[in-house]
């Protein structure tokens, strides 16, 4: 399931009853698209002492992007909402997951029979979990230390990138693929020669299933293999 506003709103209020005893104010709830976490809770570094904490300052946004279980959603929101009510309480001097958070994490799992946890989940089941099709412009770097590289470009970058790998000294071989296929989902889209540490058996699994291009000078292209 993926989340949507009309669900979000629903839990917010459920759970506010159930978890909190009504407590929270009404606070703006968004649905986004971030690729890195399932959800957030925004708020102001500066609020005016005049105003009641909470009131239209604050907002939680739950990722669309991944797909997820009902029960991991709703314990998503309950996780941002905790967020929201150690904010109100002004115990935000604490560590982003510190005791406040920890004890009321608790208290609601035991309560509620929730599995709310300090993160929402591991970095390989959310981007395993990332299923959106895109365009992935990929370079992987031979090095010669024998490790592999590999490094989602940005489209408007591939020949700027493309030059500076070749100017490196430590690189024996450039490739270049593209792919729609999501598993290229779990690596960032960058501007700038970094690359990421890539194993033999994920260059065998999953680069080797991409289509192989090719730079000839400024054209970038499938690589034609003759018989």
């Amino acid at each position: 399931m993926r989340a949507h506003i009309r669900f979000v709103i629903e839990k917010f209020e459920e759970f506010n009853a159930l978890c909190f005893d009504g407590s929270l104010p009404p606070i703006e709830l968004k649905i986004g698209t971030a690729r890195r976490a399932l959800g957030s809770f925004r708020y102001p570094v500066h609020f005016s002492p005049l105003k009641q904490r909470g009131m239209g300052e604050c907002s939680i946004t739950i990722s669309n992007r991944f797909d997820m279980p009902v029960h991991v959603i709703e314990d998503t929101i309950i996780h941002e909402m905790i967020h929201y009510w150690v904010w109100l309480r002004r115990l935000d001097n604490e560590p982003s997951h510190g005791p406040s958070f920890r004890k009321k994490m608790n208290e609601i799992n035991r309560l509620h029979n929730r599995k709310i946890t300090i993160r929402h989940q591991s970095e390989d089941e959310i981007s395993d979990s990332d299923i959106a099709i895109r365009d992935h412009y990929i370079c992987v770097t031979h090095w010669k230390d024998c490790t592999l590289g590999i490094t989602i470009v940005a489209r408007t970058r591939i020949f700027e990138l493309h030059r500076a790998w070749q100017a490196d000294a430590r690189i024996e071989k450039i490739e270049w693929y593209w792919s729609r296929d999501p598993w290229f989902n779990r690596f960032p889209t960058t501007r700038t020669p970094k690359a990421w540490k890539l194993t033999r058996d994920d260059y065998e699994c999953h680069v080797a299933e991409a289509m192989e291009c090719e730079i000839d000078g400024s054209i970038f292209r499938p690589v034609v293999r003759r018989k």
